[in-house]
C-alpha cells in the first residue's frame, strides 16, 4: 500500500544523475531545503541541510556533522496575501531535534530540524528563508496552501451507505483516499477479546480541470469483498463490527511532482533531477498537503445487514447481539438460508 502523503519525504531522494560535471569545479554552498506545509497540523517541520562538503571521497568524512549541517543557520518563516502578494508577518522557526533520523550512510549527528507552532492558512502563500552568513547567500522557497477538503457525504458520527462525496479546489492537484474498518474478534476455544482494524487504500483521485466535486461510490459485493480480503477465515472466531473511518489527503502539484519523479524509473537509469523554481540558492521542494478524516462512522441497516448474513461474508461470523442478548451468526450450512444462528 503506498502512502505518498503519510510518508516522510525521502530527504537525499534530490542527489541524482547529471550529465555535465565539472569535477575541478570550485565547491559552492548548495542549500537542501524539505518542507511539507499542512494547515490541519498543529506543528509544521522544515528540514535544512548543506549539499555534501569534502575535498576528499565521502567516505573519508561522510560521518562528520559539518560536511552536511549548518551551525548557525537562521530559518525564518514568513506569509503573504494569497491574492495580493502583500507581506503579513513572519517568524523565527524554532530549532528542534526531538525527531530521531533513521541510520545511514552518512552522520545523523548535529542534523537541523525547525519547527513552528503558528497556524497555517490556506488563503497565504509561505516563505522560507534560510540565512547561513557563515556560508553562503540566502537561500529560501515559496509554496501556496491547498485547501481545506469538505467531505459533504457521509458526516461525522452518521451512517455509511456506499457513498463518499467530498470538495475541493483548484489548489489541489491529486487525492489519496484510505478506509479503515475497525472490529472486535472473539475467539470460541481461548474466551479471549482482541480488537483489530483493517486499512484500505481506495487509489487516487487526480483533479481535472475546473473539476471541485470528487466521489466514490461502493456496489456491496466490492465494498463486502474488501473486508473479506482482509480476513483469516477461521471458524473459531467470531467478529463484530464497531465503526468505520475515512482519511482523505490531498497535495499540490509540486508535491505530485517530487513523488513521480522519485518512482522507481521501468526504463534504465533515470537523468531526471526534480529541480522546483520555487527554490532559490538550494534545491529541495516545499510544498503543502492536508488531510480530513471522518473518525466514527456506523453502518447503514441494509449495509449491517449485508455484513452479516450475505454470501460474501457469511462464512465470516459477522456478529450482533439479539434484544435477548443471544450472539446471533450467519447460519451458512448446506441448504441454509443464510438465516441466523443465535446461542
Amino acid at each position: 500500500m503506498k502512502k505518498l502523503f503519510i510518508c516522510s519525504i525521502s530527504f537525499l531522494a534530490l542527489l541524482s544523475c547529471d550529465n555535465e560535471v565539472d569535477i575541478n569545479a570550485p565547491y559552492r554552498d548548495i542549500t537542501v531545503m524539505y518542507g511539507l506545509l499542512d494547515p490541519a497540523e498543529d506543528t509544521n517541520w522544515i528540514r535544512v541541510q548543506r549539499g555534501y562538503l569534502g575535498t576528499d571521497a565521502a567516505s573519508a568524512s561522510f560521518d562528520e556533522p559539518d560536511s552536511l549541517y549548518y551551525n548557525n543557520a537562521e530559518v525564518i518563516l514568513r506569509s503573504y496575501n494569497d491574492n495580493t502578494g502583500e507581506f503579513i508577518d513572519s517568524s523565527i522557526l524554532v530549532e528542534d531535534n526531538s525527531i530521531p533520523l533513521k541510520p545511514g550512510t552518512f552522520t545523523t549527528e548535529g542534523h537541523r530540524l525547525y519547527r513552528t507552532t503558528d497556524p497555517i492558512f490556506s488563503d497565504r502563500e509561505y516563505e522560507v528563508i534560510v540565512r547561513k552568513p557563515e556560508y553562503g547567500p540566502i537561500a529560501s522557497g515559496r509554496t501556496f496552501i491547498v485547501d481545506t477538503i469538505d467531505i459533504r457525504v457521509p458526516r461525522e458520527g452518521s451512517e455509511f451507505s456506499r457513498r463518499l462525496l467530498w470538495r475541493g479546489s483548484s489548489k489541489t492537484e491529486l487525492y489519496q483516499i484510505y478506509m479503515t474498518i475497525f472490529y472486535r474478534e472473539y475467539d470460541l476455544s481461548t474466551k479471549q477479546l482482541e480488537d483489530k482494524e483493517l486499512e484500505f487504500y481506495l487509489g487516487d483521485k487526480e483533479r481535472l480541470s475546473n473539476q471541485n466535486s470528487f466521489e466514490i461510490t461502493f456496489t456491496t459485493p466490492a465494498f463486502l469483498g474488501l473486508i473479506r480480503d482482509g480476513l483469516v477465515l477461521d471458524p473459531n472466531k467470531i467478529r463484530f463490527f464497531k465503526k468505520l473511518k475515512f482519511v482523505i489527503w490531498a497535495a499540490d502539484e509540486d508535491l505530485i511532482t517530487f513523488m513521480r519523479l522519485n518512482q522507481p524509473s521501468s526504463g534504465g537509469i533515470s537523468q531526471l533531477r526534480p529541480v522546483f523554481p520555487d527554490i532559490t540558492n538550494g534545491i529541495g521542494i516545499l510544498a503543502s498537503r492536508t488531510s480530513n478524516a471522518l473518525d466514527s462512522l456506523s453502518l447503514s441497516q441494509s449495509l449491517s445487514r449485508d455484513l452479516q448474513l450475505d454470501d460474501i461474508l457469511c462464512a465470516y461470523q459477522f456478529a450482533t447481539i439479539n434484544v435477548d442478548g443471544d450472539t446471533c451468526i450467519c447460519n451458512d450450512l448446506p441448504g441454509s438460508d443464510n438465516s441466523q444462528d443465535c446461542f
